[in-house]
C-alpha cells in the first residue's frame, strides 16, 4: 500500500487500520467478558488477547510511519501463510463440530446419559456451560424414562464440592429421580469422564450397553472421539454455548482436538 502524496496514508489505509483496530478491541473485550464469567483463564482466552493486541499494534505502526511495517518479503509471505493455515484449520474444526453435535441421534433408548461436568464456581454455583448440558440431559432423560444419568466430574482445586455432587443435587432439583442418577466424582478430565463412567455401565449389566454423552455442542466431536477409542458406544447430546464464552471455548477446543489427534486421547 503506498502512501498518497502528501505524505499520509490513503483512506483506504485509513479504513483498514480502523477495522483492524476494531476487530483487535472485540477480540480482547470478548476474552475479557469470558474470563469475567469463567472459572479459569484458558488458552482460549489468552490467545485472542494476544492476537487483538498484535491487530492494534500492527494498525497503528501502519498510521504513523510511511511504507510497509513488515518491510521483508519473506517475512511477509511467512506471515500470510500461517494466517492462512490458520483460518483454513478453524474451518475444518468448525465443520467437523457441527456434523458431530447435530448428527441425527438413534431413536432407542440410550441405556445411560454421560453428563460430562466442567466446572462449578468457589460458592457452589453451576458454570454457564455445566447447567446448559444438565438442562439437555433433563430434556432426554423426561422422554427416554429407561435410560439412567451418570453425573460425571472430580473436584477442582477452588471447587467447594465435586462437580457430580452439584450436578445430581440441580437434576434433583428439577425431579429426576435419585434412583436414576449415578455418581462419578473422580474425574478431571474429558478422557476419565469416559473411563470412569465406562466403569460405571458395567455395574449395570442388565441396562443396554449404549450412551448418550451430553456436552456442549463444540465439544461433542472429541467426546464422541475418545469414546470411540474407548470401546463406548455412543452418541451426542449437544447444548448450546453461551455467547459469552463461545470464542474461548472454540479456540481452546482447536487445540484439544489437535492434542487428541497427536496422542490418540488425553493421557490417564
Amino acid at each position: 500500500m503506498k502512501a498518497n502524496k502528501s505524505g499520509g496514508n490513503s483512506l483506504l489505509v485509513k479504513i483498514i487500520c480502523a477495522l483492524l483496530t476494531a476487530a483487535g478491541v472485540v477480540l480482547i473485550a470478548w476474552s475479557a467478558i469470558a474470563m469475567a464469567v469463567s472459572t479459569a483463564v484458558t488458552i482460549g482466552m489468552i490467545a485472542p488477547i494476544v492476537l487483538g493486541l498484535l491487530l492494534i499494534a500492527y494498525a497503528a505502526a501502519r498510521l504513523v510511519r510511511r511504507g510497509r511495517v513488515i518491510g521483508q518479503r519473506w517475512l511477509r509471505a511467512v506471515i500470510a501463510a500461517v494466517l492462512a493455515v490458520g483460518l483454513i484449520a478453524a474451518a475444518i474444526f468448525e465443520m467437523l463440530m457441527y456434523e458431530a453435535a447435530y448428527r441425527q441421534p438413534p431413536e432407542e433408548d440410550a441405556g445411560f446419559v454421560i453428563v460430562l461436568g466442567c466446572g462449578i464456581f468457589p460458592d457452589g454455583r453451576l458454570t454457564l456451560s455445566l447447567k446448559n448440558r444438565l438442562d439437555a440431559a433433563y430434556d432426554y432423560l423426561i422422554e427416554h424414562e429407561g435410560s439412567l444419568c451418570i453425573v460425571s466430574g472430580g473436584q477442582g482445586a477452588n471447587e467447594p464440592v465435586p462437580e457430580a455432587q452439584a450436578m445430581s443435587a440441580y437434576l434433583r432439583s428439577r425431579g429426576v429421580h435419585p434412583n436414576r442418577i449415578l455418581i462419578e466424582d473422580r474425574s478431571d478430565s474429558t478422557l476419565r469422564n469416559l473411563m470412569y463412567s465406562r466403569e460405571i455401565m458395567a455395574r449395570y449389566p442388565k441396562q443396554p450397553q449404549t450412551a448418550a454423552i451430553v456436552t456442549s455442542d463444540f465439544h461433542v466431536y472429541r467426546a464422541l472421539m475418545l469414546a470411540e477409542h474407548l470401546g463406548i458406544r455412543a452418541f451426542g447430546i449437544p447444548a448450546p454455548t453461551n455467547w459469552r464464552i463461545a470464542m474461548a471455548c472454540h479456540v481452546r477446543e482447536y487445540a484439544a482436538i489437535i492434542k487428541t489427534w497427536l496422542f490418540g486421547g488425553e493421557k490417564p
